[in-house]
């Protein structure tokens, strides 16, 4: 499994909290079989994708903001 989610800091946000059962999932997965395979694990992926997609949405809409706040005062 080369691809793994950065830790991000404790947050209400739906999305964090969705990131880090993921996450604890997946440590959950390696521990138990080291070679992840199936359905299952190939539907894990998908879903840490699209969060992975959905959290860096989120900054750049988060930066894209912060800029139109600069440039309006």
């Amino acid at each position: 499994m080369a691809e793994r989610l950065q830790p991000v800091p404790l947050s209400s946000a739906p999305t964090d909290q969705a990131i880090r059962v993921v996450r604890a999932f997946q440590s959950g997965l390696d521990r138990r079989e080291p070679s992840i395979a199936g359905p299952s694990a190939s539907r894990l992926r998908e879903i840490s994708r699209q969060l992975r997609l959905q959290v860096e949405q989120e900054r750049r809409a988060s930066r894209a903001g912060s800029k139109a706040n600069v440039t309006a005062f």
